[in-house]
């Protein structure tokens, strides 16, 4: 689902996308992992002895069972 510059034309993904939830967690289990991975990357990489993530799906993903020592809301 691109556009005419072969962009990802994010109307026409959304609206599949969320057409059904099993259209929207297979996509959720594709993006998820990739997304974990570049922010074990980052923190990995960090020099900084604490790190503050903002991740809207932070809790739903599970990834604060792999990433977090604290969870603040």
């Amino acid at each position: 689902m691109t556009d005419s510059d072969g962009k990802i034309d994010r109307a026409a993904l959304g609206a599949k996308v969320f057409q059904t939830k099993e259209n929207q967690h297979r996509l959720e289990s594709i993006v998820w992992p990739e997304i974990l991975g570049m922010v074990k990357g980052r923190l990995a990489s960090s020099r900084s002895e604490v790190v503050v993530l903002e991740a809207a799906v932070l809790l739903r993903a599970g990834w604060h069972r792999e990433i977090c020592h604290q969870v603040r809301f």
